[in-house]
């Protein structure tokens, strides 16, 4: 007989978050630009997080759209010698293939990254025309605001710090910090 293996025994659960700057309510976020970018893979606990500098590559950065998302100054980046969008990216890349199964597929998950988190990722690789560096590993999304809401029905939010909240009955520290 055949054993069938359900298709997440191949899938390699990885939670990211992003930090950017610019307004995504502006044309779905084209100009948004990543200063920060954490990932953490679900099973094992690996992780991987770097800063952006998104001054190596553009002019004209955009500002954040509220102090609370306030990215680190230009020269901050410098001092730290934060790579580029393209050379993180490629750090990304190395990343996703140090956790993945063999032939299996990724599956990153964030909070409400269906209106952020993904739109922006997916903005910077074709913006760099970089989207081809994943192209041999298949990426899928999972949006975990849908399945808190399915979890916890009735909340008034379900904005992380409100789930947080709810779940641990404290207020989350350095809620727009990639690595929290």
């Amino acid at each position: 007989m055949f054993r069938i293996e359900s298709p997440f025994a191949y899938t390699k659960k990885i939670i990211y978050d992003l930090e950017f700057s610019g307004d995504l309510r502006d044309r779905n976020g084209i100009n948004c630009c990543i200063w920060q970018i954490a990932l953490k893979d679900f099973d094992t606990g690996k992780e991987f997080c770097t800063l952006i500098n998104p001054y190596k590559r553009l002019l004209h950065v955009p500002k954040p759209v509220d102090i609370r998302y306030q990215m680190p100054t230009k020269q901050m980046l410098y001092d730290v010698d934060a790579p580029d969008i393209v050379d993180a990216m490629y750090q990304v890349r190395c990343f996703f293939l140090s956790c993945l199964k063999k032939n299996g597929n990724i599956c990153l998950m964030s909070h409400n990254g269906f209106r952020s988190d993904k739109l922006v990722f997916e903005n910077a690789l074709l913006r760099y025309n970089i989207h081809s560096m994943f192209s041999d590993i298949p990426l899928f999304f999972f949006d975990t605001l849908y399945y808190f809401r399915q979890v916890y029905p009735g909340l008034p939010s379900y904005s992380l710090a409100s789930l947080y909240m709810e779940k641990f009955k404290k207020e989350i520290q350095d809620a727009h910090d990639a690595t929290v």
